[in-house]
């Protein structure tokens, strides 16, 4: 078993050193932190639209009561920015909150 395991690290470690391996953690890192970044740049956007049009914030006591007046909120939401919540595997359900795909 440890000549086995010595022999699979071996081919590992020389197909795939460590230089490359902490590069491309690097780059991955960067890449993560930019597509948060943006993704939190877009719900900013959607909750000052809602704030805008609907006059609901994120400490407003003024939740809507009625699931018809909630639904058309959250197809307003989706009209304008459901291809970008798409992009960022993100939706809008009708509890007004953001969920993950």
């Amino acid at each position: 078993m440890k000549t086995l395991r010595k022999l699979i690290l071996k081919f590992w470690l020389r197909f795939f050193p460590k230089q490359i391996i902490s590069e491309i953690n690097g780059k991955i890192e960067d890449a993560i932190i930019i597509k948060n970044s943006d993704r939190i740049a877009l719900v900013k956007k959607v909750r000052l639209f809602l704030l805008e049009e609907y006059n609901i914030g994120g400490r407003s006591k003024y939740i809507p009561t009625k699931f018809k007046h909630r639904e058309k909120i959250v197809a307003e939401v989706h009209n304008q920015y459901g291809e970008a919540l798409r992009a960022h595997g993100l939706t809008f359900n009708s509890k007004l909150k953001f969920v993950k795909l």
